[in-house]
């Protein structure tokens, strides 16, 4: 997700509070027990994602598959999502019907802030019952703490990265929001709504660069042949207050 911020300006206290991140834990208030409606949306669209796992080009060089999910937060949605896609690309390599013995090694990257409760979601990851069989094809999972408006991954490592309902979190509040002076200065606003134009379009040109940071570091890590799926929110237009 975004980068977490401070400020000693109490105007702007609530905006900081926006860019905290997600709530870990699996209490009532958390991302754990608040994500339903993500996780109908995801399922919604995965398939399209799919349909380009049944496309990609597999060679016997293939041996690791490594699957990134940015900006994961803490709860289960994200496993739900990488194990269907996993799903997928086992099928894909026996359909391709490419050597590699029992399959493929795959290496699952669950990234997002350095302050998201990992803890929790791996807590998720080995609580869930599993068959013999699905022992045998257990992926390898790691947790990758940072930004993900900067590089996280070597050179052309990743096979697939999906990000979904996370890019909403930009890297940081707009320096003319926060500046008294500015004719965007919203006084700690939190509802794009009732903010001016000049505030919307601040925050459109902080989107608009880190839409670009992230596409950038994306573009390194992915190797060749590889995909890239997300999903996020955008308002319908310019003067819009909704998603």
């Amino acid at each position: 997700m975004g980068q977490d911020t401070t400020s000693s300006d109490p105007s702007t206290g609530k905006l900081d509070f926006m860019f905290s991140g997600m709530t870990g834990g699996d209490g009532e208030n958390s991302d754990a027990q608040n994500s339903t409606w993500q996780a109908r949306m995801v399922a919604m669209t995965l398939p399209k994602l799919f349909e380009d796992i049944k496309s990609m080009s597999l060679t016997d060089r293939d041996q690791v598959f490594r699957i990134a999910d940015l900006g994961c937060s803490s709860g289960p949605n994200t496993i739900r999502n990488v194990e269907a896609v996993i799903e997928q690309v086992r099928a894909r390599y026996k359909e391709a019907e490419v050597d590699t013995s029992s399959g493929p090694e795959i290496q699952v990257y669950f990234q997002d802030l350095p302050n998201t409760d990992f803890n929790t979601l791996i807590k998720f990851l080995f609580s869930q019952p599993r068959s013999d069989e699905e022992k045998v094809q257990k992926y390898m999972s790691a947790a990758v703490p940072g930004s993900f408006y900067d590089r996280l991954f070597p050179k052309s490592t990743i096979n697939i990265a999906l990000s979904t309902f996370a890019l909403h979190w930009l890297s940081e509040i707009p320096a003319a929001v926060r500046d008294k002076a500015s004719p965007a200065y919203n006084g700690g606003n939190t509802q794009i709504k009732r903010s001016s134009l000049a505030t919307k379009e601040a925050f459109a040109e902080q989107a608009k660069r880190d839409l670009d940071r992230f596409l950038a570091a994306r573009a390194h890590e992915i190797g060749p042949g590889g995909l890239l799926f997300m999903i996020f929110l955008i308002r319908p237009d310019e003067q819009s207050g909704r998603l």
